[in-house]
This record gives C-alpha cells, structure tokens and sequence, in this order.
C-alpha cells in the first residue's frame, strides 16, 4: 500500500531513512521545481514549465509504464548520469505535437542539455496536473546538507507491515538522527499516512457527496417515471395481455418480453445520451475552477474533456439496471390476473401514480433547497472583502533559473529593471512583485525567532512571508494601520526592516506597538526557488498594514509579514500590474517589457485577479447542483403531467357523468386540482425533513448562511406546489373542456 511521509526531509536524513526503515517495500523522494524549457530545434523559445525529480524506482513503484521510451534507472541517481528527461503527455503534443520521434532527442532544460528517454501516459498524474517534465533526484554533494528540508517521501509498505509499525519504526530512526544531529535535526520527525486519499480529497470529499447525492435524486425521479410511463403502457395494452394468458402463454415469457423492451429502449436512450454527455462535458468543461483542488482530483479523462471509459462503463451499467429493476415491476404487476381483474375500476385507476407525485415532489424539495443554499452561501462569498482590490489587476508568474541569475544582486536587479519598464507604460496605473500572489493556492513560511519571547516548540512561531517590490502593499490597496511602508531606501547594507499584518500584531504583540520589535525568520538553507536567498538574521518591524485574505474567502487572515525583495531576494515573483481600463490588454506590452531585459525569460499563469479569486469560489458546486436541481424539477413536472393526463383519461367518464349530472366545470376542476396538491404537499412535507438532513450534511460548504434557512426551504417548497399545480391544471382543463354526451356515447 503505498504510503505518504508528511513531514519534509532533508536529503541526507532521505537516505537515513531509505537505509534504515526495514517496514517499507520501496522508498522514494521527490521535489516539484520550475524549470526554462526549450529545444530541440524548432521549439527553440522557452518556456516555464513545472517539474518535478523523483528517486529513479518511482515509477516502478507505483506501477507506471511509459507510451513511448522507458522510466529511471537505478545508476540514474549518480552525479553526472541524470541528464535525462520524461515527458508528460500534455507537454509532448502541446509543445512537440506528439512527435513520437522526440524519444532520443536532446532539448535545454535551464539551458543544459538532457535527452528525452520517455513520455507518459495521458492519464497518470501525480498530486497536480501541471507536472510537464520528470527528472531523476541526483545524489550529489549537497545532497548530504541536513538543514534543507525540502525532499518529500513515499514509500510502500512492506508486505505484512502496518502503518503503526512504519510509523513506530520511523520515529525511533527519526530519535537516533536527533541525538546524532541535535543542531539540524531537533524537532524533526517523520508522520507515515495514507496516499489516497490525500488532504485535498479530503477536504472536497462532502462537496462531492452532495454532488453524488444530487445525482442520485436524479435518477431516481427518472426512474420512477420511467416506471410509471412503462406501467401506463403495460395498463394500455392489458386486453393484449389477457388473450395471450388465455391462448396459453406463459407470464413469464411475457414477462421476459416486456422487459426486452425495457432493455431495448434503454440502450437506444443510452446512446442518444452519449450525444447530450458530450456536449454536457464541452459546456461544463469550462467551468471547472482550475486550481489545486480541481488538479487533486484530475481531469476529466486522457484528453482533458473526454469521456472517461470508466465512467461511461458505469453509466451503462447503470441505465441496464435501472431498466431492468423498473422494468420489471411493471411486467410483473401488470401480468397477474389479479391485476387484470380488478383494474376496471374508476377508483382503482385514478389512484395509480400518487405514490409517484409524492416521492417526486420530496426528492425535487431536496435538490432545490441544497441548491438555493449554496447559492446564497455563494452570493455572500462573492460579496465578501478580500481586503484589498481586485479589480483591473493583471498577474503573471517568474522564475528565474539559478544559471543565469547566480546571486542575490542579479535577482533584484532583473526585477528592478521590468518594473521600471512596465511602469511607464500607457494604461498602467501601478506595478509591483511578489513571491506568492493572493489566492494562488499556495505560500511560502518560515519558524522566527522573537525577542524577548522563548519559543516552546518548533513550529509555535511558523508565520507566512512574503517578499515583495516597495510599492506592492499601495498597489495592492492595502491600508497602512501604523508605521511605514517598505521604500526604495530599503536596501543591502541599510538597516533590515519588515512589514506585519494586523494579525501578527494580535498574535505576538496584542495590545502593545510591534513598531521597532524585532524578528528573525530562519530560512532554511536551500536552491528552491520560491525560497528567500538570504541568510537568517534580525529585522525591525517598521509598519503594520490591514488583514488580506490569502487563501480563500471564508477563511481568518493568517499572521503575515512582509520584506524587501532586495534584501531578501526571490528568484520565484509574481509580476502584478494595476490597469486603468481592462488588464487583459496588458500582457502584450508587459510581456514585451520583460523580453526587453531578458530575451530568453518566459512568463506563465497568467491570470487576472478576479479570475484567481473566483476559482477558489465553490463555483462549479454551485452550477452543477443547480443544474441538478433544475432538471428534478423539470421531471418532476414531467412525471406529474404525465400521471394526471394518464389519470385523466382513465376517469373521463366519471368526469363526463359528474358534468352531466350538473356539476360546475370549474367546480370538477377545483377537484382534482386540489387533490393534486394535497398530494404535493405531502411530498414537500417529505421533502422538508429529507433536506433538513442533507443540508446539515452541507454545512462545512456553507457561508454565512444556515443549514436550516427558512427563505431557502420556503422557496423550493413554492416553485415545487406552484410547478406541481401548474401540471395537474394543465391536462385537468383539457379534460373538462370535452362535451361529457361525446364522452358517454364513446363508452
């Protein structure tokens, strides 16, 4: 089973640990990086692209087989023998159109040279979907380092281990490291949990039920008029079925019969269905918020908006069972004699389908009632202030590979020259950088260190930092509390300075002025390139700026702290650019602006602020369960419609000899209507207690809005009585319209 250790480690205790832990089958390391792409000849512009290096037995553990070329080997991890390259599926036809010639060919990788040995299949993906190039994790020299934390570990456990004894054998390795290493490896240890489903599954693990749930409610509202359309048929053909049962066929040949139909037709609806999926697919395609979760779980199939084979498989399955489960309990009620017998009563006929009206009234209550709640959950979310402004903001992302800008003075200065660039241009009102964008999902932390405060356990002060251009907290829109802003003044050499939040300030200092306290965050040693290329040292706090949300819209703005990209430099920035009409018109000019300093220097995820934010909003749950709840109701009304004009045809003559009896039209009218919905309001009665329970189910997906509002189940009882009503009027009126002696004379 394979197995995922959270806990980061440095590469030198990896191999401790590769060495010494006898509970697991296979161990490997890996690291995501950024890396300039470019080659072979003919796709010579670069491009930033993600990637990760993996121990060479990763694919081989997890049982992955290439489509073109082979995987690592073993003698792949040793200096100078991992100049190799695998490719993904999506970067082979995206940059190299599926030439299936680039195995043993050379491309630049951060302009070396690497040969591609392999491409992947198009549905592997390992935790994110923008995984383009795959390198083997060299064991070289500062691969010994201990202080850089940074080389994530998977294992699988060996047979008839545990995951209690992976994990008490990690923790006695982890004790002898900290006793051997006491200055690197104090406070570390090493978690052992599962693989799948992982912490993102995991969080989206109740959105997806609900969905599941929705889905479900569906079909069944399309099964049982399925079973009542079919029942109704079987109902019009009762004299056939009675003189075959009398010449001697057997009920269950007839049964048999009956159900081939059922089978028949739904295969032929199945197919038709293939038809609506995939254009279903085209249209939702585009609203699947792309962000990490949305990676977590994949795409939807090889091709990115394919159907997926096993979905269509279980599809299939589906559609067969549901045919042959509500095919079969009309076959076999309407070939008993019992049935035949007694089924020419009036009463008898005009009872059939209120169970139906009932359970699709409850189950279309549920489905609109989760969907008005999270649609107001959304509006709110969407009226939420993410502390700063959004709009008109244009974001791309740098990275700057370590062989062409080696140190910290060729990093600030390749950002100090765009700025300058970009900020005159026309329809730019403002400019700024910084490591980590607001709502891109992920962050960047480091432990401080803060005077005159003892820090009680290793991870007690871990706080967010961002590195950031002067400037950037003005154009962002934030507000200054206290202090001052970090200047162009704020350079190597010059006093050390950093930026807070309010909520630092509650944090460490509540009810004291943090101006002039000192910190010192501990960056770890490391060439990761989101990481900070500074050495630790002290900083003075010199101002405090206003909360942001960072993350998601729901979420308390974490502690931050803000410092200067020239003191403490990050090749990994987020170019940030603030518009007087609409940003997207920008990027020409900014992209040009950049090329302009370095030629070779590609730029990638591109986006808008607005964008960024509105993927991270349950967006898509909100669509997808209001489609959902759209199409119950539109059933529903189906299923109503279809029972009461059945209904109706079965109790003309009583209607005829009521009205010629003396009976008002509209007074036979009120009549059925009010049996209709007397029949309604016990299914939205139904249907109340059953969303009372799944709405409690949905509360983590909700914002400030509860789980049992009252104008939500309000509303969706209304539409369901007045949709109700509206379907039972409609073949009502058409039957008390007919003169009753035409009636009678027929019968």
């Amino acid at each position: 089973m394979p197995a995922e250790i959270e806990v980061h480690a440095s590469p030198s205790n990896f191999l401790d640990w590769r060495e010494q832990a006898h509970s697991f089958d296979r161990m490997v390391g890996w690291r995501n990086w950024y890396f300039s792409l470019a080659g072979p000849k003919g796709h010579d512009e670069p491009e930033s692209v993600r990637g990760v290096r993996v121990s060479p037995p990763f694919f081989e553990m997890l049982g992955v087989e290439p489509v073109l070329g082979r995987t690592f080997r073993p003698e792949e991890e040793q200096p100078g023998r991992g100049q190799v390259v695998i490719l993904s599926n999506s970067v082979w036809k995206r940059r190299f159109g599926s030439d299936p010639a680039i195995v043993g060919k050379e491309i630049f990788v951060d302009t070396r040279p690497f040969q591609v040995i392999g491409v992947l299949a198009a549905d592997f993906q390992f935790y994110q979907s923008d995984f383009d190039i795959w390198m083997p994790l060299t064991i070289d020299n500062d691969f010994y380092n201990r202080q850089n934390h940074s080389v994530l570990v998977l294992a699988r456990l060996a047979p008839g281990a545990s995951f209690k004894q992976a994990q008490a054998e990690m923790d006695a390795i982890a004790h002898r490291l900290e006793l051997a290493y006491p200055d690197m490896n104090t406070g570390w240890g090493a978690k052992v949990s599962s693989l799948y489903p992982g912490s993102e599954a995991r969080r989206i693990r109740p959105a997806l039920l609900v969905l599941m749930g929705a889905a479900g409610f569906v079909l069944l509202i399309a099964c049982a008029n399925v079973a009542n359309l079919l029942l109704s048929r079987a109902v019009a053909r009762q004299r056939e079925i009675a003189v075959r049962l009398a010449v001697g066929a057997s009920r269950g040949r007839l049964v048999r019969q009956m159900l081939t139909e059922s089978i028949v037709l739904a295969l032929a609806s199945g197919a038709a269905a293939l038809v609506f999926a995939r254009w279903g697919i085209e249209l939702l395609f585009p609203l699947l918020p792309h962000n990490s979760v949305n990676r977590s779980i994949g795409r939807l199939g090889a091709a990115g908006e394919s159907l997926d084979v096993r979905v269509l498989l279980f599809s299939v399955a589906i559609a067969l069972t549901a045919a042959i489960l509500f095919g079969a309990v009309p076959a076999l009620q309407t070939t008993r004699m019992d049935f035949l017998r007694s089924f020419g009563t009036s009463a008898r006929r005009a009872g059939r389908g209120r169970f139906l009206i009932i359970a699709e009234a409850a189950l279309s209550v549920v489905l609109l009632t989760g969907a008005a709640l999270l649609m107001e959950s959304f509006w709110r979310l969407g009226n939420v202030d993410p502390g700063f402004r959004s709009d008109r903001l244009l974001t791309m992302q740098i990275w700057l590979p370590r062989t062409r800008y080696p140190n910290a003075s060729a990093i600030s200065r390749f950002y100090e020259q765009i700025l300058r660039r970009v900020e005159v241009l026309p329809g730019i009102q403002a400019a700024g950088a910084v490591n980590y964008r607001p709502f891109n999902g992920m962050s960047v932390a480091a432990p401080l260190d803060i005077e005159g405060r003892t820090r009680l356990s290793f991870d007690d002060f871990i706080v967010p930092y961002r590195v950031v251009t002067p400037g950037y907290i003005r154009m962002l829109g934030q507000r200054l509390v206290k202090g001052r802003d970090l200047v162009e003044s704020d350079r190597p050499g010059s006093e050390d300075v950093a930026v807070i939040n309010e909520a630092m300030v509650q944090r460490f200092w509540p009810g004291e002025d943090p101006i002039g306290k000192h910190i010192r965050p501990e960056f770890q040693p490391t060439d990761a390139p989101w990481s900070v290329q500074s050495t630790s040292r002290w900083v003075t706090v010199v101002g405090v700026v206003s909360n942001i949300k960072e993350f998601r819209l729901n979420e308390e703005p974490p502690p931050e702290f803000y410092i200067s990209y020239r003191q403490f430099p990050s090749s990994f920035m987020f170019v940030m650019v603030r518009s007087a009409t609409r940003p997207e018109g920008l990027l020409g000019p900014v992209q040009n602006a950049i090329l302009t300093v370095d030629p070779e220097q590609p730029i990638s995820n591109v986006r808008t602020m607005d964008e960024a934010i509105s993927s991270i909003a349950p967006r898509f749950n909100v669509q997808l369960l209001g489609i959902f709840a759209v199409i119950a109701v539109l059933l529903s009304a189906i299923g109503v419609y279809g029972v009461t004009s059945y209904a109706m045809g079965q109790r003309k003559q009583e209607i005829a000899v009521r009205l010629t009896l003396g009976a008002q039209r509209t007074g036979v009218l009120r009549m059925v209507l009010y049996e209709g919905l007397r029949l309604a309001a016990i299914g939205v009665a139904a249907g109340i207690l059953g969303a009372s329970l799944l709405t409690r189910a949905m509360a983590s997906l909700l914002y400030g809005v509860s789980p049992t509002d009252v104008a939500a189940f309000t509303a969706a009882s209304a539409i369901v009585l007045g949709v109700t009503v509206l379907a039972c009027y409609l073949p009502v009126r058409r039957a008390v319209a007919v003169d009753p002696m035409t009636i009678l004379r027929s019968e």
